[in-house]
């Protein structure tokens, strides 16, 4: 489901197929903005998500990672080293509080999996 419109998002270029897991939402919000157009929040919705049986929440945790470099470099490129030194900082911070080292490993792979492919599914 895309949070804007059909012909907002086609007046904005449609989906980027790059940022199409856990960002896909983001970036056409962001485009549709910059060309001037409103969001609407809807405060009181609720949105529910089933994951699949075979997604992990580690994999999840490296697919929103992977995800949030690609914004971060399409829309603020110069912001990459504080979001870099900020995802770092929050995966050591979940792996001491949770005792479980994935949180900062898993979140490194995705930022390391978006460098890999910047601008591929």
């Amino acid at each position: 489901a895309s949070p804007c419109p059909r012909q907002s998002s086609a007046r904005c270029g449609g989906v980027d197929r790059s940022c199409l897991v856990k960002g896909h939402d983001g970036d056409l919000s962001y485009r549709d903005l910059r060309l001037g157009d409103s969001l609407i929040l809807a405060g009181r919705s609720t949105v529910r998500h089933r994951t699949s049986s075979g997604t992990s929440p580690a994999e999840r945790e490296r697919m929103i990672s992977e995800a949030s470099f690609r914004l971060t470099a399409k829309h603020y490129p110069w912001l990459l080293p504080i979001a870099l030194a900020g995802a770092v900082a929050t995966g050591c911070k979940r792996a001491v509080a949770r005792r479980e080292r994935w949180w900062l490993t898993t979140r490194l792979e995705g930022y390391r999996a978006a460098m890999k492919r910047p601008n591929t599914l």
